[in-house]
């Protein structure tokens, strides 16, 4: 077996990983074909050349790489990570790729110049500064004296995931952040909680904080009294002039619409009736549609269902579509509270996906797939958006239950945690079904081959 694998990311780079699925990246993206975090995406759209960028906790590189595709060769990253595996591969990634653009600075970042010790013993993802002399010694340095020294400056962007020491890398960056104003990215969840701290600094100087709602991938506020989705890994931070700039390009929309805005395009259900999962049922869905009173709970459904390709449309502003997913969201939420059909389930499953609210995605998940063989027939009396995209692209055949059946539990599979690498089982172990592999996708494919693969990869003795 090979020491190491080179893998293609879907924006053409290649990354240099250990060809060992006991690591995490390596086997993230394997599984995934790209990173698992959906704010790598949102990059990828946001970042335009001659831009410059920091990358704090750069790992194996997946940002750092990312960062340096958008930026070309006028732009800048500075990719800071102190673990000797990790940052050994990552130089390897960027003589693989070419990129000159890049600057791969060996230290870990905190609150003050010094020293310190590094983890070791658990996955590189996961390393972090300890006390402890046993760990591997790295020198430690504040961003301010990092940046004086190396004339890091003019920096647009920074990534901060450096597990736990986040706080500490606001606290020695006063300088750099009252003299730039780039967006910030910094990792929210760590050690089994929420990390509040970061808050405290952002507001001293300014910075705003927002989310990134994954379906329509846009930042919306965020505000430190908000009850954070249990899946919501980082939170960004920028001060009014950036976010403006931002906003300008429809990345961001700096308050949510108090009123419906105005769209470009009124939502229809067409889009629906079209899909191929919905040629047996169209006819009856449109004459549905077309009596159902605005104000009867049907009407508020066919409603939501509108909202929801009202925010897919990208003739219309990021503020409209926010508003039209939110829409969606709420009215969806409520339906399913009061009368949860099978229909209405895979819909809001979809619908709390795209919005951010990953965790009641996943416990609808699981309802629905008790929902559909129980409901039979009457699951399909109303129109509905199947929970994963993937079966939109499939004829169901004869079985429509098994399609949508096997769509709840893919949906599963994918929303209840960021990869198998995690799992103890796969959603159709954990749920009790079986469904037809042909409804299933080859990402799935994909994980149940990975996890039986890194299953061996731990029993195996070491070398």
């Amino acid at each position: 077996m090979s020491e190491d694998l080179t893998l293609a990311m879907p924006d053409g780079v290649r990354i240099v990983v250990p060809d060992d699925l006991r690591i995490t990246s390596t086997y993230v993206l394997l599984e995934q074909q790209d990173w698992f975090e959906d704010e790598i995406r949102f990059l990828r759209a946001a970042m335009q050349p001659g831009m410059r960028a920091i990358d704090a906790g750069a790992n194996f590189g997946v940002y750092t790489l990312a960062l340096a595709r958008c930026v070309g060769a006028g732009g800048r990253v500075w990719a800071v990570e102190p673990g000797e595996q990790a940052a050994g591969y990552l130089a390897r990634s960027i003589a693989t790729n070419g990129f000159s653009q890049v600057e791969l600075i060996r230290c870990a970042l905190s609150r003050a110049d010094g020293s310190g010790f590094l983890q070791t013993g658990i996955t590189p993802e996961l390393r972090r500064l300890v006390r402890d002399d046993a760990s591997a010694a790295v020198g430690v340095r504040s961003l301010d004296s990092l940046a004086a020294e190396r004339g890091i400056a003019g920096v647009d962007f920074m990534k901060i995931d450096v597990e736990g020491e986040e706080s500490n890398v606001l606290q020695g960056a006063a300088g750099f952040l009252a003299r730039e104003s780039p967006l910030l990215m910094i990792e929210f969840w760590g050690d089994r909680k929420f990390n509040t701290d970061i808050f405290a600094p952002l507001l001293r100087h300014g910075y705003d904080t927002y989310r990134l709602v994954p379906g329509i991938n846009v930042l919306a506020p965020f505000y430190e009294s908000e009850e954070p989705d249990a899946y919501q890994l980082n939170i960004f931070a920028c001060r009014p002039p950036r976010a403006q700039r931002l906003a300008a390009s429809g990345h961001l929309i700096p308050a949510p619409a108090d009123k419906a805005p105005r769209f470009e395009r009124e939502p229809g259900l067409e889009p629906l009736f079209a899909q191929p999962f919905a040629q047996s049922r169209a006819q009856q869905w449109r004459t549905l549609a077309e009596s159902a009173p605005r104000e009867s709970e049907n009407g508020t459904y066919l409603d939501a269902l509108r909202w929801f390709f009202a925010a897919g449309d990208k003739a219309n502003s990021a503020t409209a579509r926010y508003w039209a997913l939110e829409q969606a969201y709420l009215k969806l939420r409520g339906l399913i509270e009061s009368n949860f059909t099978a229909g209405r389930g895979a819909s809001f499953v979809r619908v709390a996906a795209a919005y951010g609210r990953r965790a009641e995605a996943v416990a609808a998940s699981r309802r629905l797939v008790s929902a559909i063989p129980a409901q039979g027939e009457q699951a399909f009396a109303e129109p509905f958006l199947p929970p994963w995209p993937y079966q939109e692209s499939l004829d169901p055949g004869p079985d429509l239950s098994a399609w949508l059946l096997a769509s709840a539990v893919e949906s599963y599979e994918h929303l209840f945690q960021f990869s198998s690498s995690d799992k103890t089982a796969l959603a159709q172990e954990s749920l009790n079904v079986r469904v037809d592999a042909q409804l299933l996708s080859p990402a799935y494919a994909r994980r149940e081959d990975l996890f039986k693969r890194r299953a061996l990869a731990f029993s195996a003795p070491s070398a």
